[in-house]
């Protein structure tokens, strides 16, 4: 992958980079193992709040999960 960008909605005040993610997909080939790196940097740099829809905590795990699906998605697609 080349250029690629992501970043978290529900994270904080406002959309988050997540540049380790950024950092883990750039130059590699869509692969599991580069799956895998880019989901453990996943919550890297994040503190997200929580309020009554969702805690810190499973929004930090949501947020692996998500992302590997989507990643997974790309890969098949």
């Amino acid at each position: 992958m080349r250029g690629a960008r992501v970043a978290y909605g529900a994270m904080g005040a406002a959309p988050l980079q997540a540049a380790a993610v950024e950092r883990a997909l750039e130059g590699q080939a869509l692969e599991p193992a580069t799956i895998e790196r880019a989901v453990q940097v996943a919550v890297q740099g994040i503190d997200p709040p929580s309020c009554a829809i969702a805690s810190s905590r499973y929004r930090r795990e949501v947020a692996g999960m998500h992302l590997r699906r989507l990643l997974e998605s790309m890969g098949r697609g």
